[in-house]
């Protein structure tokens, strides 16, 4: 089969798809990216890619949605991970009787997902919906990480400020390292983030690898989608942030639904107090112990796998 993938501008809508997009390589079928011409795309999309030009419904997304129907003929199935982006890939599917189908990584539909929902053959989801389309599978970036042991002393924390970075939450971060002396922090600026500071326990860096998860005993992040799923599976206490600035609140959502069924602590931006009490309350090993183990009960396994195996089902159809 060929496929096109859509991605949209932040990391939390680009890993999902190059993580399932290897996938599928791996297994030989041709791939190509299809994504927005802006800074976090170029950063992260190193492989075959159609790159168009809005980021947001204007005047230039007839223009895209005109080069993306002429592309279509050459593919089987579209593949389409939230955000503006997919939502293009949700138009022409239908448009060229294409087979489309969706990740969700959050615990409400996002609006894209919305109009795909409409034409999708399936969703796969991180977060249990009550829909039969909608097959809670788990998040594609689950397969790359491996849960880690809990370490008896809390030394090395990790501070993600997001893809795009946060100004606020980095503020939050300084302080917090300022009076934690105590422990060493590791903030993950993103492509936007910039920050001078001359505190010990501090190193900054632009980005941190998700694969370097695991050399932490702790992580303070936003509450994206796809952060909770990989942080979830790598089985590192989490601490959630969760931006009061985002559509329709919902990192709130999604912060409130996982700590249903694991143990994460919640904290308040505009608080630097619950901040600290987060951090004091996973300072404790039995907290960060019992962190692990529920960590363990709600990630999934081998989500390409379940998702690929679904799509190839619709080869002949």
């Amino acid at each position: 089969m060929r496929f096109l993938i859509f991605l949209s501008n932040s990391g939390g809508h680009i890993m999902p798809g190059l993580t399932f997009g290897n996938y599928l390589k791996n297994k030989g079928e041709k791939v190509t990216y299809v994504a927005s011409n802006q800074k976090t795309s170029k950063l992260l999309i190193k492989d075959e890619c159609i790159w168009v030009d809005s980021n947001t419904i204007c005047k230039e997304s007839l223009k895209d949605l005109k080069k993306l129907r002429v592309i279509a003929k050459d593919y089987d199935c579209f593949i389409g991970c939230g955000g503006y982006v997919s939502l293009l890939g949700s138009i022409v599917a239908p448009l060229c009787k294409k087979k489309l189908f969706l990740f969700e990584a959050n615990s409400t539909i996002g609006e894209s997902n919305r109009v795909g929902k409409l034409f999708a053959k399936n969703i796969f989801s991180y977060y249990p919906f009550d829909s039969k389309k909608i097959k809670n599978i788990g998040s594609p970036v689950e397969d790359e990480f491996k849960t880690i042991e809990v370490k008896y002393m809390l030394k090395k924390v990790l501070l993600l400020g997001g893809s795009q970075g946060s100004k606020t939450l980095c503020k939050k971060y300084l302080n917090l390292a300022s009076n934690n002396k105590d422990l060493t922090f590791y903030m993950s600026l993103g492509v936007n983030g910039d920050l001078n500071t001359t505190l010990s326990n501090l190193i900054v860096r632009k980005f941190v690898k998700r694969e370097e998860y695991k050399n932490f005993d702790l992580i303070i992040s936003r509450a994206g989608g796809t952060t909770i799923a990989e942080v979830i599976k790598s089985g590192v206490p989490l601490i959630l942030v969760p931006s009061p600035y985002v559509k329709n609140d919902h990192q709130r959502k999604n912060a409130n639904k996982i700590a249903k069924f694991a143990s994460v602590m919640i904290a308040e931006e505009n608080d630097d107090l619950s901040l600290q009490n987060a951090l004091d309350y996973f300072r404790k090993f039995d907290n960060r112990l019992k962190a692990n183990q529920d960590y363990k009960n709600v990630s999934h396994n081998n989500v390409c796998k379940k998702a690929y195996e679904i799509i190839k089902q619709y080869e002949k159809h």
